[in-house]
């Protein structure tokens, strides 16, 4: 494990050095901001954002962490005596059965038998020309973005954003938004 560097050190570095440190971490900026086709304004106002929202994200992300592994399945028991009507046991009670009911239960998966896939999550917004619009009056877009960069920050935690792939936690994401133009505009 490297050794922390010591502020003696640090100020010993001559300021050219500093100088094309610093620019080379600008153009690696730059550089970055391209591949993603963010621009320096956008990633200014992402930053800002992403400050407002960091203790949020931070117990967001911590709620998600703890989250149960979904090791259980939730399953219909049949032949209850209370519960709701199992329909297709309607006959059985006309006759005079009394176990026609159905209840959901969590049951512990079978040994051998492959555990149920990766839990999912997936977050739709309304980007309809609404939340533009009425902006100024009740700032809703400017919460859903907070809201959003939140989420985002909160999942980043357990794998970041993967396009839908799951994320090493067993965690896969989506965000996808509807608008009156469109009911699926993927995102994330």
């Amino acid at each position: 494990m490297p050794r922390p560097v010591s502020d003696e050190a640090k100020a010993a570095v001559p300021d050219e050095i500093r100088r094309r440190a610093r620019a080379a971490a600008e153009e690696g900026l730059r550089e970055r901001l391209r591949a993603i086709g963010m621009d320096p304004k956008s990633a200014a106002e992402y930053e800002e954002m992403r400050g407002k929202v960091e203790e949020p994200a931070s117990q967001l992300r911590a709620l998600i962490r703890s989250l149960p592994s979904g090791s259980r399945e939730r399953v219909w028991k049949r032949l209850q005596g209370t519960g709701e009507l199992d329909e297709s046991r309607l006959v059985d009670g006309l006759a005079g059965d009394r176990l026609v009911f159905k209840r959901r239960a969590r049951e512990q998966p079978m040994p051998g038998v492959p555990l149920p896939g990766k839990r999912r999550i997936r977050i739709v917004v309304d980007v309809s020309g609404s939340m533009y619009r009425f902006n100024g009056e009740d700032g809703r877009l400017q919460r859903l973005l907070e809201a959003i960069c939140m989420v985002m920050e909160a999942l980043d935690g357990s794998g970041g954003p993967s396009g839908g792939r799951s994320s090493s936690s067993g965690l896969a994401w989506s965000i996808t938004g509807h608008s009156g133009d469109s009911d699926r505009i993927d995102f994330v």
